[in-house]
C-alpha cells in the first residue's frame, strides 16, 4: 500500500499557514463566547449598583452594553493583527528557505541564487504581496498622518480590493477573507519555491 512521507520543511509551510487560517476563521466563536462573558460580568455589576431596583439595573446595563459595543472596531483590531502574523509566517520562512544565501532576500532573489523560476501564478501572487500588501502594512505599523503622497497610494490600493478601506487616515480591515487571501498567496508562493528547491512530499510503494 502506498503512502506519503511528509518533507519536514514544506509541511512547516502547510501547517503553520493551516494553524493561522484556523486562529482567523475561530474569531466568531472566540469574539461572541467573549461578549458573552462580559454581558454576564456587565448584569451581575448591573444588579450591585442597583440594589435590586429593575429599572436603575436596566439602565445600568444599556449604559454599559453600549459602551462596550464595538464589534467592528474589534474585528479591525483582529485582522490587523492576524495581518502582522501572517508576515511574520511568510519572511520566517523565506529565511529558512534562503540558507547559505542572505538570510534578507526576498523570494525574486532567493529564486535567482537557487536557479529556479516561479509559475506565473505565483508570480502574480508574489508581485501582489511585493506591490500592495507590504505598503498596507508598512501603513499600519507607520504613522502616514504628515505623508499625503503615501496617503493617497494607500487609498488608491485599497479602492482596489475588498474587505479593507482608508478612512481618517487610517487603514480598516472590516472582512477577514483578505487576510486569507494575503496567507493564501504567501503559501502558493512558498510552497512553490519549496517543491522547486526539492522539498517535496515522498510517495512510498
Amino acid at each position: 500500500m502506498a503512502f506519503y512521507v511528509r518533507d519536514p520543511i514544506l509541511s512547516i509551510v502547510e501547517d503553520r499557514a493551516a494553524f493561522i487560517e484556523t486562529l482567523i476563521q475561530e474569531y466568531p466563536r472566540l469574539i461572541n463566547d467573549w461578549e458573552n462573558s462580559m454581558d454576564d460580568k456587565f448584569q451581575k455589576e448591573a444588579e450591585i449598583i442597583s440594589e435590586g431596583d429593575p429599572d436603575i439595573m436596566l439602565s445600568v446595563l444599556s449604559q454599559m452594553r453600549e459602551a462596550f459595543s464595538d464589534c467592528e472596531n474589534r474585528l479591525d483590531l483582529f485582522n490587523k493583527a492576524m495581518l502582522m502574523l501572517t508576515f511574520s509566517y511568510f519572511d520566517s520562512l523565506a529565511t529558512i528557505l534562503s540558507k547559505g544565501a542572505n538570510p534578507s532576500e526576498k523570494i525574486k532573489a532567493l529564486c535567482r541564487s537557487k536557479n529556479i523560476e516561479l509559475s506565473n501564478v505565483a508570480e502574480e501572487a508574489n508581485k501582489f504581496l511585493k506591490s500592495k500588501v507590504i505598503k498596507i502594512r508598512n501603513c499600519i505599523t507607520h504613522d502616514f498622518s504628515n505623508r499625503p503622497n503615501k496617503q493617497k497610494e494607500i487609498k488608491d490600493i485599497c479602492l482596489e480590493l475588498d474587505g479593507i478601506d482608508f478612512v481618517d487616515e487610517e487603514i480598516k480591515i472590516y472582512d477577514s477573507n483578505f487576510v486569507i487571501d494575503v496567507l493564501n498567496k504567501e503559501k502558493l508562493v512558498l510552497s512553490e519555491v519549496c517543491k522547486k528547491i526539492g522539498y517535496k512530499h515522498k510517495k512510498i510503494n
